[in-house]
Order: C-alpha cells, then sequence, then structure tokens
C-alpha cells in the first residue's frame, strides 16, 4: 500500500484574496464592486477581522463621498440618455434624408436640368447668367474699376486669374489695354520677366502708360544680367510714345547703363511726370526734350545748371526735389506753382546760391521737411537758414505743409507773411510753443484750413482755441474769420476723451458756417458725442484728409 502509486490531483486555480478586503466582492461584478466601494452598510474589513480593532478605530465614513457619487453619477445618466436621444434622432433623419428626399431633390434635378436644355435649344436666346451676356466694354470698365490702385508688378497682375474663371473674361482682360498701362518692373529681374515685360507692353498698345522702374543696379552681378536688363530698357524705349509718367527708382551698381537710355532722346511726345534718383548727367539728357514735361521728382543732390541748359525750364510746374550737405544751384523755374522739399539740410554750414526770389512767383503749394531734432546742430536755425527758406514764401503762396517745424520767429521776421495770403497751414510734428503758434496766426487772417499733427497735439489748449474763437462766446473777436476747416489727429487723446470734450465745447463758433467741417483721426466714433455728431465731419484717414487740400 505504501509503494501504491496514486496520480496527482488537478490543482484548481483559485484567485488570491487579499485579506485587507472583503471576501464577498471577488464574487461580484465591477460594477457592484465600485458601488460597494461607496456604500456606507459594507465595510472594506471583515467583521471578526484581526486587521479591525474592537473599537473600529479604523472604520472610515463614506456618506459624504457617497452623496457626491450619487450626484455625479445621475448627472452623468441624465447627460448620457440626452445624448442617447439626440442620436436616435439624427438617425431617423439620417433614414428619412436618403430614403426620401435625397432621391426626390435628384430627380427634380434632373427634370429642371432636361427643361433648360430644351428651352434653350428652342429659344433663339440661350439662357446664361446675366453677368456673362454683359458687352466686352462693360467688363473692361468693370476690370478697370476694380484693379487694385497701385501699380502691378509684371507677372503679378489679378488678371491672370480670371483664365480660371472664364475663356471669354480673359480674352477681354487681355484686351484691354487701360488694364496694363500701370505696371512695375525690376532691371534685375528674374529671367522669364523679359517674356513678361513684352507681354505687358504688347497690351498696352496706344494706351497713356505709366512705369515704375525699380533700378537697383546692384543686383546685377553677371553680364547676362547686365544683358537682361539692356533689353529690357530697349523694350521700354521701344513703347516711349505711350509713356505718360517715368520714374526710376534706386541707387547706382557697379554697371553703367547709361548709354541705353539714348533710346529715348526725341521719342517722348506725351512724357508729363519724370522722376530719377540717379545723377542727371547720367541719362538725364535723354528725357530733356519732353514737350509735355511739367513735374520733376529728383534727387537730393543734382546739377542744376546742367539741367537749366537742358530742361525745358519754362514747362515745369510741380518739382519735388532734396537739398544736399554740399549745395547746388537752384534752377529759376518761371512757372514753377507746387514744390515738394523732401529734405532740407543736414549739417551747417549750408551753401546755397537761390535765384531771385521772382523766380518763384508763382509758387503755390509748399511741402517741406526738416531733419530729425537728433541731426540738427547746437543751434538749430540760423539766420542765414531762415532768410533762405523765407524766398519760397512768396505772395502766390497758398498750401504750405511743414513738418517737424522748430522755430517760427524767423518766418515771422522775415517770409513776409503779411503779403502772403495763405488758405491751408498744415503743421506736423511741431517743436514750438503755443506763443509762437498764435503770433503766427494772427498773421494769417485770410487761412481757410489748419491742420495739427502728430507732435502738435499739446498745443490744443485754451489759448489757442480761444484764439481760434473756438468757443461758445460769440462775442469775442476772431482772429481768423474765414477758418471753415480744422483738421486735427486726435488719435493720442481717444483714451481719455478729452480732446473731444475740449472739442465739443469749443466749435461753436466753428459751426456757425453752413460750409465749416471738422476732420477728426480717432478710433473710437462711439466716444463721440451727439452734438459733435450734429456739427462736425469725421475723416478717419488724415492722408486723406490731406489730398483733398494739397
Amino acid at each position: 500500500m505504501d509503494n501504491e502509486w496514486i496520480p496527482p490531483r488537478r490543482r484548481r486555480h483559485f484567485p488570491i484574496i487579499n485579506p485587507n478586503r472583503y471576501h464577498r466582492r471577488c464574487q461580484r461584478t465591477p460594477t457592484q464592486a465600485f458601488q460597494d466601494a461607496f456604500d456606507p452598510e459594507i465595510s472594506l474589513l471583515e467583521p471578526g477581522s484581526p486587521f479591525q480593532s474592537s473599537d473600529n478605530e479604523f472604520t472610515i465614513d463614506h456618506s459624504e463621498g457617497h452623496v457626491r457619487f450619487q450626484e455625479i453619477r445621475a448627472k452623468s445618466v441624465a447627460r448620457f440618455s440626452a445624448i442617447s436621444s439626440q442620436l436616435k434622432t439624427l438617425h431617423t433623419i439620417h433614414i428619412v434624408v436618403t430614403s426620401r428626399i435625397l432621391p426626390l431633390t435628384s430627380k427634380s434635378i434632373r427634370r429642371c436640368t432636361r427643361r433648360t436644355r430644351e428651352s434653350s435649344v428652342q429659344s433663339a436666346y440661350p439662357t446664361s447668367p446675366p453677368v456673362h451676356r454683359l458687352p466686352d466694354e462693360i467688363l473692361a470698365e468693370i476690370f478697370t474699376l476694380t484693379k487694385s490702385g497701385g501699380p502691378d508688378r509684371v507677372g503679378n497682375s489679378f488678371i491672370w486669374l480670371l483664365s480660371t474663371v472664364c475663356a471669354r473674361w480673359r480674352d477681354v482682360a487681355c484686351g484691354c489695354s487701360r488694364l496694363w498701362s500701370t505696371f512695375a518692373f525690376a532691371l534685375s529681374g528674374k529671367q522669364g520677366s523679359v517674356n513678361l515685360l513684352k507681354s505687358t507692353l504688347d497690351r498696352c498698345r496706344s494706351a497713356d502708360i505709366s512705369v515704375d522702374v525699380a533700378n537697383d543696379l546692384r543686383g546685377i552681378v553677371s553680364k547676362v544680367q547686365e544683358q537682361r536688363a539692356v533689353r529690357k530698357i530697349e523694350m521700354l524705349a521701344a513703347s516711349a510714345q505711350s509713356i505718360v509718367k517715368l520714374r526710376f527708382e534706386g541707387p547706382e551698381g557697379s554697371f553703367d547703363l547709361s548709354s541705353s537710355f539714348s533710346g529715348f532722346r526725341g521719342r517722348l511726345p506725351r512724357l508729363e511726370v519724370f522722376g530719377f534718383t540717379h545723377s542727371w548727367r547720367a541719362f538725364g539728357q535723354s528725357f530733356s526734350d519732353a514737350p509735355k514735361l511739367h513735374t520733376l521728382i529728383m534727387p537730393s543732390s543734382f546739377e542744376g545748371l546742367e539741367m537749366r541748359a537742358t530742361l525745358p525750364i519754362a514747362q515745369i510746374q510741380q518739382i519735388g526735389f532734396g537739398f544736399s550737405t554740399s549745395g547746388y544751384h537752384l534752377v529759376p523755374f518761371d512757372n514753377l506753382t507746387s514744390m515738394v522739399s523732401i529734405q532740407t539740410y543736414a549739417s551747417h554750414p549750408v551753401a546755397l546760391a537761390i535765384a531771385p526770389p521772382s523766380a518763384l512767383r508763382n509758387l503755390s503749394t509748399w511741402q517741406v521737411e526738416f531733419p530729425l531734432p537728433e541731426t540738427l546742430p547746437q543751434t538749430p536755425l540760423r539766420h542765414s537758414d531762415v532768410h533762405f527758406f523765407a524766398r519760397f514764401i512768396t505772395p502766390a503762396l497758398r498750401v504750405l505743409h511743414v513738418r517737424r517745424l522748430t522755430s517760427i520767429h524767423g518766418i515771422l521776421d522775415l517770409c513776409r507773411v503779411s503779403e502772403c495770403e495763405l488758405h491751408s497751414l498744415v503743421l506736423e510734428d511741431l517743436l514750438v510753443s503755443t506763443d509762437d503758434l498764435v503770433r503766427l496766426l494772427t498773421k494769417l487772417p485770410s487761412l481757410q484750413s489748419l491742420g495739427i499733427f502728430a507732435g502738435g497735439l499739446d498745443l490744443l489748449n485754451d489759448q489757442l482755441f480761444d484764439a481760434l474763437a473756438l468757443r461758445d462766446d460769440p462775442g469775442k473777436a476772431n482772429i481768423m474769420p474765414l477758418l471753415t476747416e480744422f483738421l486735427v489727429d486726435g488719435s493720442y487723446y481717444c483714451e481719455t476723451g478729452s480732446l473731444v470734450t475740449m472739442l465739443e465745447s469749443r466749435t461753436a463758433g466753428l459751426s456757425s458756417s453752413a460750409s465749416s467741417t471738422m476732420y477728426l483721426k480717432t478710433a473710437d466714433i462711439g466716444m463721440v458725442g451727439e452734438r459733435m455728431v450734429r456739427r462736425l465731419k469725421f475723416a478717419f484717414s488724415v492722408n486723406a484728409a490731406l489730398d483733398s487740400q494739397m
């Protein structure tokens, strides 16, 4: 019996029970076990277990957690129920749409398409959208109006996008010469830009051409690029008879292309505006025989004596230039009516040989910009320099736009403001006191428009408004009886509203005239009261207001 072999019993696998947990939980589902964990009636320790003390000092109260769990559970159940209900509704709608509505819609579309085709065949006029039936002249006018204001770079014009819309529209756009007559290109362009320039000039035909040439010759670094630039100049010279406005902008480089501009000589019958940034000696003589030339835009230094010998002086009416530090000879343009001085002077002394004041007797518009304060010497404005600027204040001057004015005393003493009937005065970034400004305004009784922008906002005080008679007391004398427009840049006062409050109480005299207006640049029109809205006209672009005056 002892040696009898007994087969081993099959071992049963039992789960390992943690004595710290209640053994009955092993026979429950995970959900029931999770719920029992928050049931205060079920203890985590088996009664009589050695791990539980007699005084229940380790017993945990789960009543608060149970209440919180029930609240979360109730909200979750309600949310799941709502989502399930919505899913059922959407499923029902999907079944109805796919089984009933879509077949009916497709059938209706096919029926309408068939009827449209039948009617188009039977009718003498094809059915197409109204915009497709517009005449070519109307389409060309629409394309012209929708073109951007600035010159389009060759190859980047919006007209190329029309090929994806309608072939007929593209043909109309390509055939409208006005769309292609204003463009810009660079001499140092890529290889394909030569063909694009040729296509653009071909589409211009006999239209008036306005072209800006970026002649940054520093971008030409090889002989191939130089030949490409020469080719562009030759193509532009071939269409010179149609050019009305021509500007060359950019610094000079290592390549000299002045000989290439000889093709323009004697072939500019329509040229009215010519601008350049290179030396006049380089290619200016090629553009000096234009019979209709009236506007010049010149660099900061140019050879005035050579220009006097080559330019049709009697034709020039508008000029834009800058003062050089070394000085130049000012050409006496007898019929000059508008002048823009981009930069006055940057260092002292300024050696200037200026023509007599009679050469500027017709000057009516002058825009001058003084240098930044940090570039000025210790004595900002010398007596000789003020006397030089005073020569431009002639009796014919009507519009004066000054930026960064540092002193008014010299102008008061030397520029004969009593003989000048200024109609528009714009002061920007003023560096003067209110007393000086009032002294200047007292000698301008014919002033109709006054603009104070940017740095001059601290001058908008009671002293200035009293001088302008912008107050509720109409009994006081007005030193500027003809003032009808007061241009104000109030962007700095928008946060506090002090400018709006000040103007509301000071516009009685201004608004007494039916034609008087006021331009107020502000970021928030809601800050302006109803009283101000009834009296004033708002212009949110100061440039637009200035353009209407210049």
